[in-house]
């Protein structure tokens, strides 16, 4: 009866610590980041942007950015958008899209990151907008972009500035 009961606590236990384990690796997704660059900085701009892919193993978001000081004042998470001239209101129709629309810069709250997907942030759609750019980006030079995810997750990486689009 004695043996019968330890069995018992002893498997109880295993199944304890692997439901805690488990949930522990679902907690702290793997996040890859590749391709990382900044566009050289025009003449006359204290403004940059930084592209890169970034996977995670389980669903996530997007929610943030920095870059040290000596790079940039301010970092945001921003996108191209579709929007429709529709008069003084301003306001976008329900798909973004419409005839006669114009693309437009704006900050976005977060970038959804579904579980084994590459996302591309690019020319053209999302990407992480410096803002009060402290010097010129110039082509060649490096700096750290440090990524936050929505579960917790920080990941850092090295953006190279460079004057076109990798191929």
């Amino acid at each position: 009866m004695i043996t019968r009961r330890i069995l018992l606590a002893a498997a109880a236990s295993t199944l304890v610590l692997a439901a805690c384990s488990n949930s522990d690796k679902e907690a702290t997704p793997k996040v890859t980041v590749e391709n990382v660059w900044a566009r050289q900085s025009p003449m006359a701009t204290d403004l940059g942007a930084v592209y890169l892919d970034i996977t995670s193993s389980a669903d996530d978001t997007l929610t943030g950015a920095s870059v040290p000081a000596s790079i940039a004042r301010t970092v945001e998470i921003h996108e191209m958008a579709m929007v429709s001239n529709m008069g003084d209101s301003g306001m976008m129709g329900d798909s973004g899209m419409s005839s006669g629309g114009e693309m437009v810069m704006r900050e976005v709250d977060k970038i959804d990151l579904p579980a084994g997907t590459t996302v591309s942030l690019k020319p053209g759609g999302y990407h992480v907008m410096l803002i009060g750019l402290v010097n010129a980006l110039k082509a060649g030079d490096t700096f750290e972009v440090t990524l936050t995810l929505g579960s917790g997750t920080t990941t850092t990486a090295t953006a190279t500035v460079r004057e076109t689009a990798p191929e």
